[in-house]
């Protein structure tokens, strides 16, 4: 490597783990359209910057806007509470290990259907939005545990729902009469384990 190019990635280095979001953005930038870079990155200064990348929910979203998902490829919980989101960009699908979506207090009119694909989600928050429904696919993540979706006036669930499918559910965070009489107590029988919060 010459002189030139240590120098570069020294200066993309500073700039993924500086302080202030804006420059860590402009190297991140800088690392998507210039890849050759990383290869210069020692294992210990990836984990520094992932770590200081995913430790910030502006630079997680702007990972996500930029579909540059190589410093947010390991994470296991992505918290997009009170992002001003509407949608949720669909490469969120190619996070392979994430267990935990948090998308409360957006702006979201219906639960993405790319969040059917998580298929390793334990937690899903969706409380404080202005959900009408929930997709069916959503009901078949097998592994979530926790769902909250309090706090969604227009959403209420009847003894139709597919929300029986979900086999492993161990709490459910709910606002008052979202769920029929009829299907809480169809809940409570099928799924003794189930916390209602």
């Amino acid at each position: 490597m010459d002189q030139s190019t240590e120098t570069e990635v020294e200066n993309l280095k500073r700039l993924l783990l500086s302080v202030v979001d804006d420059n860590v953005k402009l190297g991140l930038a800088i690392w998507q359209y210039n890849p050759a870079f990383a290869t210069a990155f020692s294992k210990r200064d990836r984990q520094r910057m992932y770590h200081r990348i995913q430790n910030s929910k502006a630079l997680v979203v702007y990972c996500l806007e930029s579909d540059f998902l190589e410093p947010i490829q390991r994470i296991k919980k992505l918290d997009l509470m009170s992002c001003d989101l509407k949608g949720l960009p669909v490469c969120v699908t190619r996070l392979p290990h994430l267990e935990e979506l948090d998308i409360r207090s957006n702006q979201l009119r219906e639960v993405p259907e790319v969040v059917g694909k998580l298929k390793n989600l334990k937690t899903l928050k969706l409380g404080i939005n202005a959900l009408r429904y929930i997709p069916e696919e959503v009901f078949q993540l097998t592994n979530l545990t926790y769902l909250c979706f309090c706090n969604n006036p227009d959403l209420k669930l009847d003894v139709d729902s597919p929300i029986t499918q979900l086999v492993n559910i161990e709490t459910l965070c709910i606002s008052k009469d979202q769920l029929s009489k009829k299907l809480k107590n169809t809940l409570k029988e099928s799924r003794p384990q189930i916390v209602f919060t």
